[in-house]
């Protein structure tokens, strides 16, 4: 960036990079890289005549954005904007459920996800996580331990998200096994990771994940 300043293909990697980290637990201090994220955002929304594919990156971080934020009105709106710029993006429209499902527009996000393994079956575990994932705050706990099951491989969040599952299927046993894997592979999980990088619209979901990560020996 010191050398290219005005580059909104550079701004818009580098705020994705961070909310990945961010997101997926990969970074060491959330804080600052949510702030960055936000940041660059909004300098790219001030910017004039960007290109498609800039546009559709930048909607769909500010669905993101709008999520850390709480505006759940603002994330549906800019999921559509993005879906609608790119209408053919198996993978762009498959990522707008992680935005789509803590809104609670589950069904949106099913139907997402179904549009993407329809075209990108590359995919497929990332699918079946996300699907796990809506199901369960659906209360369709089995078909969501199915989808998890599917998987090949899970990443360690996508494995707490399974062992959260299993919890109120009253499978302790197995949720301790993933519990304990998933820190194995990624140290930076925790309570205090989990409550700090996610957010939902209806305030009782993320309690009640805490509590299941909690009986499931999770440390703070």
């Amino acid at each position: 960036m010191a050398r290219y300043t005005g580059s909104a293909h550079l701004k818009l990697k580098l705020a994705w990079n961070d909310w990945r980290r961010a997101y997926n637990f990969w970074s060491d201090d959330m804080a600052p890289d949510f702030s960055s994220i936000a940041r660059l955002a909004r300098e790219l929304e001030a910017t004039p005549n960007l290109t498609p594919c800039i546009a559709t990156g930048l909607h769909g971080l500010l669905s993101n954005i709008a999520m850390r934020e709480g505006d759940w009105g603002r994330v549906l709106r800019e999921a559509e904007l993005t879906a609608s710029l790119a209408p053919y993006d198996a993978f762009q429209i498959t990522d707008l459920a992680e935005t789509l499902a803590p809104a609670g527009a589950y069904d949106q996000a099913l139907a997402n996800i179904d549009f993407g393994a329809a075209r990108n079956p590359a995919d497929a575990d990332y699918q079946h996580a996300l699907r796990a994932w809506a199901l369960r705050m659906q209360g369709r706990l089995k078909e969501s331990a199915r989808e998890s099951q599917a998987a090949r491989m899970l990443l360690p969040y996508q494995r707490l998200q399974y062992a959260i599952t299993l919890v109120r299927l009253g499978q302790i046993d197995q949720t301790r096994a993933e519990v304990r894997a998933a820190p194995a592979e990624d140290s930076g999980i925790d309570l205090g990771a989990w409550r700090g990088a996610t957010v939902y619209a209806d305030p009782a979901i993320l309690p009640g994940g805490l509590a299941g990560l909690a009986t499931a020996g999770l440390p703070e």
